[in-house]
C-alpha cells in the first residue's frame, strides 16, 4: 500500500488510483452451517448464509480468508460462494483483512 497517508479522503485516492495497495476488494456471499457461535455474533445453529468483505490479492485468496474467518467465528462454510469485486467502505492495510460480518439464518431470508 502507499506510504502516503490520504486521511479521510482515502475512498477518492482509491477510485482516483492515488491510493496503491496490492489488494482487491471484495464482497463474498456464501452458504453455510452455522454452529456454536462465538463473539457478538447471532445465528441459530443451522443451514445459514455468511456475507464477508475482503481485502485480498485475489479472488481464491478471499475465499480462504472467508472460510478462516467462518471457522472462527462457528460458521463453516458449505454449499455456494457467490464473490464480487466491490466498492470498499473501510481503507486497505499493510496485510489481507475482512470486515462487516454478517450471518442470516435460512429460515429468516
Amino acid at each position: 500500500m502507499s506510504n502516503q497517508n490520504h486521511g479521510s479522503d482515502w475512498q477518492r485516492a482509491y477510485r482516483e488510483g492515488r491510493l496503491k495497495t496490492p489488494y482487491i476488494h471484495f464482497t463474498l456471499v456464501t452458504d453455510g452451517q452455522a454452529g456454536v457461535m462465538r463473539g457478538d455474533f447471532d445465528c441459530p445453529p443451522g443451514p445459514a448464509f455468511m456475507s464477508i468483505k475482503v481485502w485480498a490479492p485475489s479472488a481464491n485468496q478471499a475465499i480462504r480468508i472467508a472460510q478462516d474467518v467462518g471457522l472462527r467465528l462457528g460458521f463453516r462454510i458449505s454449499g455456494m460462494v457467490q464473490i464480487f469485486e466491490t466498492v470498499p467502505d473501510q481503507q486497505p492495510g499493510e496485510k489481507p483483512s475482512a470486515y462487516d460480518v454478517q450471518f442470516a439464518s435460512v429460515s429468516a431470508v
